[in-house]
């Protein structure tokens, strides 16, 4: 009781600067209007406005292709090569790939653990219980090489 009587005396002295801190705190973090509300509102707002400008520009250059596409033969002819690789009967079409298209395969850890098994080693292995990578290529024992076709 003695606590409580204390907290209250200091209220008492200071209820103005208590009163200060209190709004401060309701309307700095609490409230659904506050200052961080208002600042995590304002760059999302800044952030939309620049994917505005970005939708604006791609915008005006789809138009501009369209407007070239729909009044230029040569242009159409240009876009169907670049875009979608076309080509005319007679000629060869070379594209040229970076890098940066593609992920780089790495190698294997342990060549030795990818090795090949003949047929009377794949045999052995599954009756001691070891399972090892094969090719799918590689023929097995019992594999016969059929001739014919799917239809």
């Amino acid at each position: 009781m003695d606590r409580l009587y204390s907290v209250w005396n200091i209220v008492r002295r200071y209820k103005y600067i208590v009163a200060i801190f209190i709004f401060l705190i309701i309307i700095g973090v609490i409230d659904e209007n506050s200052w961080w509300v208002r600042h995590q509102r304002k760059a999302e707002i800044a952030f939309l406005e620049e994917q505005i400008k970005n939708y604006e520009q791609q915008y005006d250059e789809y138009s501009q292709m369209l407007e070239a596409l729909s009044n230029d033969q040569n242009a159409v002819e240009r876009m169907a090569r670049e875009k979608y690789y076309m080509k005319r009967p007679n000629e060869d079409v070379f594209v040229f790939v970076t890098t940066d298209d593609y992920e780089i395969q790495k190698p294997l850890e342990k060549p030795s653990d990818h090795r090949l098994l003949l047929p009377g080693e794949e045999a052995e292995q599954a009756a001691n219980g070891q399972t090892t990578a094969t090719n799918s290529h590689q023929p097995t024992a019992n594999s016969q090489p059929s001739n014919e076709t799917a239809h």
